[in-house]
């Protein structure tokens, strides 16, 4: 009888001890596990860090070539006005000295 429960005993702690054994592997999977999912967590941040400030510079180039554009708009525009004004004007001063 004390046989048995020594052998009870003996194998109730072998499973606690196994059981101990897988949990800590477990939790040593688990850390390193988070570890690389916090590093890769931190690598998309800044991943989204540089794209926002990537799209900032893009969208002041984007505003500064629409201004251009408008600029060049304009300019064009004034430049066709002079160039119909001074037609009228030689139109006016052909037709004064015919």
């Amino acid at each position: 009888m004390e046989d048995f429960k020594q052998n009870v005993q003996t194998k109730a702690e072998k499973n606690i001890s196994e059981i101990e054994r897988n949990i800590a592997a477990q939790n040593l999977r688990l850390e390193d596990e988070a570890a690389l999912q916090e590093e890769e967590k931190s690598y998309l941040e800044s991943q989204i860090t540089q794209l926002e400030q990537e799209n900032e510079i893009y969208d002041l180039e984007l505003k500064n070539k629409s201004l251009t554009t408008e600029e060049h708009s304009k300019r064009q525009f004034e430049k066709q006005k002079k160039i119909k004004m001074l037609k009228t004007k030689i139109d006016l001063l052909e037709k004064s000295l015919s």
